[in-house]
Parts: C-alpha cells; structure tokens; sequence
C-alpha cells in the first residue's frame, strides 16, 4: 500500500500550494500515472519537492476529468505543454501534513 506519493513541481505551483490556494494537482491521464494513482490503494499524503525545498499535504481524494473542469477556464499554452492528454488526473489536497 502506497502511503506516499512524490510530485515535482514548478515554484509558481509550489508556494500556491503551500498557501492552500491550490487544492487541485494535475497529472496527465497516462499509463504511468494511471499506475501510480488510479489502481492500488490511493496514496494518504503527496510531498511536493521544488529544489531543496518540501512540503506534504493530505491527499482527500482522486478523480479523472477534464482539465479545464478543474481550472474553472481553458489551459494556458504552458499549461497544455504540461497536460498533454485529452484527460486529467485531479489530486485532490487537504490539510498541510507536518
């Protein structure tokens, strides 16, 4: 059983996370995360690494969906870079874990 699971993401995305003002991670729907978040038991907590840098948040739930659903607008070009599938992965944080 997974009990955690490693994302690495941009410093942009890392201190909104830290703030709690972004509640949704994005994966890309492809077979490797597939693997990793959607079979097997869901991972409790994600640890975000940016450098040097860590911060862990409780995972409250999983789900696949557009990306734009979870955005609330359409991606921006760096974005679409980034999600590259038709179908997103959503991550859903809860509270910061110490």
């Amino acid at each position: 059983m997974t009990k955690n699971i490693s994302f690495r993401v941009k410093r942009i995305y890392f201190d909104a996370i830290i703030a709690g003002t972004k509640k949704v991670e994005l994966r890309a729907l492809t077979p490797y995360w597939d693997r990793r978040l959607l079979h097997g038991a869901m991972p409790k907590s994600a640890v975000f690494v940016c450098g040097k840098d860590l911060h862990r948040r409780k995972i409250i739930g999983i789900s696949v969906d557009y990306p734009h659903r979870y955005l609330g607008r359409p991606l921006t070009a760096d974005e679409k870079e980034i999600i590259s599938t038709r179908l997103a992965i959503g991550i859903h944080l809860g509270a910061a874990l110490e």
